[in-house]
């Protein structure tokens, strides 16, 4: 009896020697004042956590459980976006590097962000992070007019897909009374690179092609004899005929 209160003894007074020391604070990444702490025995790591959104970058230092190690989130709402990553390494005092989230995430796009129905984006933007798909920031502006009337427009800003040099164009058609324009800027070579305003490209010199021109509501306009001659302008080089729900 008397050994086994003495093999408790030594596994207590011994057992406190055997608990991890990790550095702990919360601060930056580059301002984190670290003191030592001594882990208890169900948390067998250190742990090294950044998280970053728009209002900065944030490092949290300490012990952990492994449940929390190597992981990586996104949450992006379109108007805030917070990126979260954890690193974990199991020696006394492991966790002394510097830290944060920008060399996980500096593959992922941000652009500028707006939406408006009256080409009035207002700066300053807020902004997104472009997931995997969309690889580009892009401006995209729309402006329509009926009989030479400006009816409705609107103006986007935000993350994009497709390949950059095919990324600018202007789509426009001019069927007499109706008019549409939209024009298509795209960047990827920094972050929030769709800085500018954009404005539609008013085309006005002849170039002397002419087509038929109309366009449906229901009231016969696209009859054979209800198409009126339409003098193209710029870089409206194209008769076209198409079909849809407007």
């Amino acid at each position: 009896m008397a050994k086994g209160w003495t093999l408790l003894l030594l596994y207590l007074h011994i057992s406190p020697v055997l608990c991890l020391k990790c550095l702990q604070c919360v601060g930056t990444s580059s301002m984190c004042r670290m003191i030592v702490r001594t882990c208890p025995s169900y948390e067998t790591t250190c742990i090294s956590l950044a998280y970053s959104s728009q209002d900065g970058n944030t490092v949290m230092k300490g012990c952990s459980t492994t449940q929390l190690c190597n992981q990586t989130s996104i949450i992006d709402t379109g108007s805030r976006s917070v990126y979260m990553t954890a690193t974990c390494c199991e020696s006394d005092f492991c966790n002394l590097n510097r830290y944060s989230t920008a060399p996980v995430f500096s593959n992922r796009l941000e652009c500028n962000s707006c939406r408006s129905p009256m080409l009035d984006c207002s700066y300053p933007y807020q902004s997104i992070f472009c997931d995997e798909v969309n690889n580009n920031c892009v401006d995209l502006v729309t402006e329509e007019w009926w009989n030479g009337v400006s009816s409705r427009s609107s103006y986007v800003k935000g993350c994009g897909s497709g390949k950059t040099e095919q990324c600018m164009d202007v789509f426009a058609f001019n069927t007499g009374s109706y008019q549409r324009y939209t024009y298509l800027s795209c960047c990827n070579g920094a972050n929030r690179c769709n800085d500018g305003r954009l404005s539609i490209p008013m085309l006005t010199n002849n170039n002397g092609i002419s087509c038929f021109g109309c366009m449906e509501t229901g009231n016969n306009e696209c009859a054979v004899e209800n198409q009126v001659p339409v003098r193209c302008k710029g870089m409206l080089i194209r008769c076209m005929q198409a079909f849809g729900k407007y």
